[in-house]
């Protein structure tokens, strides 16, 4: 029996211990990051700002 509390509580620590690690070692995230992240995005699809001035859409 007390083998078996021996493994429980080893697989217990780890188990709680893989979730810390999990937790502080996640990119933090605030309210607005997907605003932000989809901002960036979008203005990397855009056309460079000379384009945009010009008016000219393609050739």
């Amino acid at each position: 029996m007390s083998s078996l509390v021996f493994l429980a509580i080893a697989v217990g620590v780890s188990v709680l211990g893989t979730c810390l690690l999990w937790l502080f070692s996640r990119e933090r995230r605030t309210y607005d990051s997907s605003i932000k992240d989809f901002r960036k995005n979008m203005g990397a699809l855009a056309p460079p700002e000379h384009e945009k001035k010009s008016g000219r859409r393609g050739s």
